[in-house]
């Protein structure tokens, strides 16, 4: 929107000094045509600017009278400090300390308008009841393509209709039931990985002794190179190899996308002012490095496109059912409902693989900090684990069952508690596609309005026992079990809900679970620096900065 009123401006300039050629050329700027275009052009931004960054935001606009933080810069306004913050926690304060009815307005850079819904029934009016009405900002979405394509993630309107109501089955339950075995199979892989990984590691001591001490371990690049294998196994029916190779072209790749430096914040802040188109163009290593990543990820889901319906036609020949031709993955399920181009089917592909496992990954990483944060905790949970059926973790030939995991409700309780303590998203954005009334408010078409996730899993005024302390006791009791206690749905948002709600919520759970009660039963887990505070990355995924290394000793299921 913002590029196409430029464009507006821009045609309004070079119509303005054709006028002025045709009927007063004296009056042109040098006798030029096109500088007098600039001059005016530059002139209507410079009162665009004053009208939509001062005058309306500051006297106009029928949102300032919205409960709001205080100290706002005069043309900044809160922008300073959401910058140097975490994303996400001054959304929390704000939500915890000002007096609202549903509903807080602050103001961005060059006082741009934020909105931040912020009660259950607000909530429930923007994610379920109007989430049409509020699209992903198009700069966003244009950037989040090159790596995700344009499959459910991204896609607006009946299009997200119809992805969704084509790819749910692959998400039921009884799909994800028919899943676990995998997961556990993957999960018990790292721990051998881990294992292996070890007893590579130089050394002075004797064996006795060496299984007696502890051992230093990359969390983030073992949970991340998990989750990759298990979305590859669960997606298109084949592991990545990335667990056994850490250097693997495809895992290399999304560690590149990923990760977090200058030039990713530079064009984040760049896209607010400036069209895609410009900003793609720009000759430096992170565009170069995220459109080579671009090309490779396509090929690669377009190799797997082509081997998938090779696998479906030879079943198919063998008079297997359409139902099960091919697989129970999800590119199977896609396929098999006959709803998707060979160019949508890759969109998910890329959806999938990039966001289902970064996102685990990063909660898998937050789970291992709270085992040697608490190791109270931890001694539980091995408690749990152990006195169940799960078999040996290290048992290469053994096999779970999803009624196995499911019945270990402490297990649930702690995989519930991290993701709502440490949600890997923190808050979601959204654009006012057209007029749109929230909480009783009218929010005008281009408001930008927010969903602070972690500020709503934080909020005292949601939840009846202390949300700012790590507690899955929270979730153990009668009816406590999907509501940690909380008298809303909305309370709860790490998943949001609705429509746009994550379709594989159930899926990351399941496979979460997995990997945390391997990790458990093969490891005792405590932090190099017991003192750890973490310091958490900005961007859309909630890290830990700089990672985390923990001390791991090998345990026998």
């Amino acid at each position: 929107m913002v590029v196409l009123k430029k464009r507006a401006l821009l045609l309004a300039a070079v119509a303005l000094s054709f006028s002025v050629k045709s009927l007063d050329p004296e009056y042109l700027l040098h006798g030029s045509i096109w500088q007098t275009t600039t001059a005016i052009f530059f002139s209507m931004l410079a009162v665009r600017f004053s009208w939509s960054c001062l005058l309306y935001p500051l006297c106009l606009s029928p949102l300032r009278h919205l409960p709001h933080p205080k100290q706002t810069s005069l043309l900044l306004g809160q922008f300073s400090r959401i910058i140097k913050e975490p994303t996400g926690y001054p959304h929390r304060e704000w939500m915890e300390e000002i007096e609202n009815d549903g509903l807080i307005y602050y103001r961005g850079l060059f006082n741009m308008e934020r909105v931040m819904v912020t009660t259950p029934k607000a909530l429930s009016e923007a994610v379920t009841l109007k989430s049409y009405d509020l699209i992903k900002p198009p700069t966003l979405t244009k950037g989040l393509a090159r790596i995700l394509g344009y499959g459910i993630l991204l896609t607006e309107g009946q299009e997200h209709k119809n992805q969704r109501k084509n790819l749910t089955p692959a998400f039921s339950y009884r799909h994800v039931k028919d899943l676990y075995p995998v997961f556990w199979e993957q999960s018990r892989d790292m721990i051998l990985g881990i294992d292996k990984d070890i007893e590579s590691k130089p050394t002075t001591k004797d064996e006795s002794e060496k299984q007696e001490n502890s051992s230093e371990v990359n969390v983030d690049g073992w949970t991340s190179r998990a989750t990759l294998d298990i979305i590859g196994v669960a997606t298109i029916g084949k592991s990545f190899g990335a667990i056994e190779d850490d250097q693997s072209e495809l895992y290399r790749t999304y560690q590149t996308l990923f990760k977090q430096d200058w030039q990713t914040r530079m064009i984040g802040l760049l896209n607010f002012f400036l069209p895609f188109w410009f900003l793609r163009a720009l000759p430096i290593p992170r565009n170069v490095k995220v459109e080579k990543a671009r090309v490779y990820l396509s090929k690669i889901c377009f190799e797997m496109l082509a081997e998938k319906r090779s696998k479906i036609a030879a079943a198919k020949e063998k008079d297997k059912s359409d139902e099960t031709a091919g697989g129970i993955d999800i590119l199977s399920v896609a396929m098999q409902s006959g709803g998707f181009t060979d160019g949508q089917i890759v969109d998910q592909l890329l959806t999938f693989l990039a966001a289902g496992h970064e996102t685990t990954a990063t909660a898998m990483t937050w789970a291992v900090y709270v085992l040697g944060k608490h190791s109270d905790v931890q001694q539980k949970l091995r408690d749990e684990l152990r006195a169940s059926s799960l078999p040996d973790i290290r048992d290469t030939g053994a096999k779970v069952t999803a009624e196995q995991i499911e019945q270990l409700s402490y297990l649930h309780a702690v995989v519930n508690e991290v993701l709502r303590f440490y949600c890997p998203i923190p808050m979601t954005i959204r654009i006012a596609e057209k007029d749109v009334v929230l909480a009783g408010h009218l929010i005008p078409e281009g408001t930008t309005v927010l969903t602070p996730l972690i500020a709503a899993n934080h909020n005292s005024a949601m939840w009846s026992e202390d949300p700012k302390v790590f507690n899955p006791e929270r979730w153990m009791g009668p009816g406590r079990a999907n509501t940690g206690g909380a008298e809303s749905n909305y309370s709860n948002m790490t998943f949001s809900h609705g429509p746009r709600g994550c379709i594989g919520a159930s899926f990351a759970k399941a496979e979460f679970a997995c990997l945390l009660a391997a990790w458990v039963l093969g490891f005792e887990t405590t932090l190099v620096d017991p003192d750890m505070e973490t310091d958490v990355t900005g961007g859309i995924i909630r890290r830990i900065k700089g990672g985390l290394r923990v001390k791991v000793v090998q345990t026998k299921s």
